[in-house]
């Protein structure tokens, strides 16, 4: 797939150099063939380093999480392609551009939350970080993602796991 769209946007590039045109030549990068650009290059790379990589890398939490990111952000490139298309549906543009406004107005309240969240978990990461062999529940807060998940987890109410 991500050689599809790397293939289409060359065709493109080729397209806009040889059309008859009294326009420019120049390419018209639009948001739809910004996130199909990014989106191939981000799944070739993903799929090369996987390819690359042994079984033993899979074992190794660092490197496992390395692995994670790479594939979260691909799919998060996928989902960004799959809700532009609804961009053209007048009925579902309408909602989803709604949803951008909603978030563009709680935008300041994210940032103070994220703010909270770095903060507690700077702080509890600091204060228990000679518990990392403790049995008890300080143990959540030594590593830095396990603490910003629990606070994030105190935040919501969830206090029994």
């Amino acid at each position: 797939m991500c050689i599809s769209l790397i293939f289409q946007f060359v065709l493109r590039i080729i397209f806009n150099a040889f059309r008859d045109s009294e326009k420019t030549n120049a390419l018209v990068m639009d948001s739809y063939l910004t996130v199909d650009v990014l989106f191939a290059t981000c799944a070739f790379v993903t799929q090369f380093f996987i390819v690359l990589m042994g079984p033993d890398m899979f074992k190794k939490p660092a490197d496992k999480d390395n692995i994670d990111l790479l594939m979260t952000i691909v799919i998060a490139l996928g989902m960004c392609r799959f809700f532009m298309l609804f961009l053209v549906v007048e009925s579902i543009s309408k909602m989803l551009l709604t949803l951008k406004v909603m978030v563009a107005d709680v935008w300041p309240f994210m940032v103070i939350m994220l703010a909270y969240y770095l903060i507690g978990t700077q702080t509890f990461s600091t204060l228990y970080q000679d518990e990392q062999n403790a049995a008890w529940e300080a143990a959540d807060y030594v590593e830095f993602f396990n603490s910003f998940r629990a606070t994030f987890d105190a935040t919501m109410g969830a206090y029994g796991y």
